[in-house]
Order: structure tokens, then sequence, then C-alpha cells
């Protein structure tokens, strides 16, 4: 019910018509799994059946989804080593307890948590890669993201009219990932 049957048809690469062939279906289902798990249901089954042909030289293919409960938050942490504290950090995310968890969500929330850093002059600022722990039916997943701020620096631009701070700074920072 999450995706109309159309949608379906048009992520999946096997048409009717195309001749038989076991890895495409396996790669389609995985195109779905992957579409309901950005869309916060990690838990869903799909499983493929291949129906006897009612037609000669036909076989029939369907793609059974059993949709679940989505993947909720049940909790989810930062971890700040340093200045500014967890505290003032977690107001930044637009995550909450109890929603549902869809993984672009997150990744928008650290890229939001990057451009902060940036644009308060923390250009050592390192994110650890985020840890996600699923209960075992993964209806809900706990987030853990370490954060390490780095010395804060002060930067004076003055004749600057055009251009943004923020856009001035960016490289940077990116210049820092590089290196790294």
């Amino acid at each position: 019910s999450l995706f109309s049957n159309i949608v379906l048809l048009r992520a999946i690469h096997s048409k009717p018509d195309d001749p038989f062939n076991e890895s495409v279906f396996m790669n389609d289902k995985l195109l779905i799994q992957k579409m309901y798990e950005e869309a916060g249901y990690f838990n869903t089954n799909i499983e493929i059946h291949f129906l006897a042909p009612t037609v000669p030289h036909f076989l029939q293919v369907t793609f059974v989804i059993e949709e679940n409960e989505p993947t909720r938050i049940r909790e989810w942490t930062i971890d700040s080593a340093g200045r500014p504290k967890a505290k003032h950090l977690k107001p930044l995310f637009t995550l909450r307890e109890g929603d549902i968890f869809k993984y672009p969500d997150l990744k928008d929330n650290i890229q939001a948590l990057n451009k902060y850093f940036l644009q308060n002059h923390y250009f050592e600022a390192h994110i650890e890669p985020e840890v996600l722990t699923y209960t075992e039916d993964k209806s809900e997943v706990s987030i853990y993201i370490k954060v390490i701020p780095g010395p804060r620096y002060e930067f004076e631009i003055q004749g600057n009219f055009e251009i943004s701070s923020y856009e001035l700074l960016a490289p940077l920072r990116e210049r820092e990932d590089t290196v790294l």
C-alpha cells in the first residue's frame, strides 16, 4: 500500500515479454527493498513467486510484498568531544525519537551539521560514521553519532559584498577533507 503498482513497475528492470532471467528478478527485488528502506520500512518482506504459465512459453511472476510496520527511531545520541556540547548540537537535527527512520533524512541532518560547523568556523570538525543498531525485528533503530568539533577559528573578512562568508570559507573545509 505504500507504493502504487505503477511506481513499483517503473522501478524494476524486468518487463513483460522479456526473456526469463532469474538474476534480473533478484535485482528487481533488491531495488524494491531499497525503495522501502528509503521510505523507512526496513522490515519489509518481499518474495518472488513464479507461477505456472497460463499461455504457452509465458511465465507469470509475482512480487509478494509484506510491508509490516515502519522502523521508528527508538533513541538517538550525539556525542560531542568538546565544544559545542551535544545538548547544543542535538536541536540542529530534525530527527526525533518515535519518528519513522529514513536514512536519507539522517544523511541530510549530518550534512546540515557539517554546514553548521563550517559556518561557525570549526574547520577541523570531524563527524564519525553513524552507528545504527536495529532491534531484532527491525521495528526500531538506535542512532549514535560521534562528533569531534576541534578548535574554532576566527576570520575577519573586509570589503566583500558579493559573496557570503560561507562561500568564501567553504573551500578551506573542502581542502582539509581532501588532505585527510
